[in-house]
């Protein structure tokens, strides 16, 4: 079973975004900022990260470094109402805007993985 790890700031968002990924056949691991999220993959093998782009304390760009540099090469959805095209996102980084669909959310991350596994 493929563990997603989803960081979101937005409570609701999570129950959400756990549900839609738990009906899909996916573990669901959860954290509400990225220093949050750090310490999930000290304590767990995660797959998957889902992550929101603005957050407090670590956003999720600075996560998505923090853990590049930590070796962690797993494939990365990126989700922002507010994201800027002159961020700088790394280039293997998905985004996706928000709101996001629950079937797009399920296909994004199935087609992430299935490339991830082809490639």
């Amino acid at each position: 079973m493929t563990t997603v790890l989803l960081v979101d700031d937005d409570a609701q968002l999570r129950k959400l975004h756990t549900e839609v990924l738990t009906l899909d056949g996916y573990k669901v691991l959860s954290a509400s900022d990225g220093l949050e999220a750090l310490k999930v993959f000290e304590e767990s093998k995660v797959d998957f990260l889902l992550t929101d782009f603005r957050m407090p304390k670590m956003d999720g760009i600075e996560l998505i470094v923090e853990l590049r540099g930590r070796g962690f090469l797993l494939p990365i959805l990126l989700l922002s109402a507010y994201y800027d095209e002159q961020v700088q996102v790394p280039r293997d980084v998905y985004v996706l805007r928000k709101p996001i669909e629950p079937d797009k959310l399920v296909n994004a991350i199935s087609n992430l993985l299935s490339n991830r596994n082809n490639g």
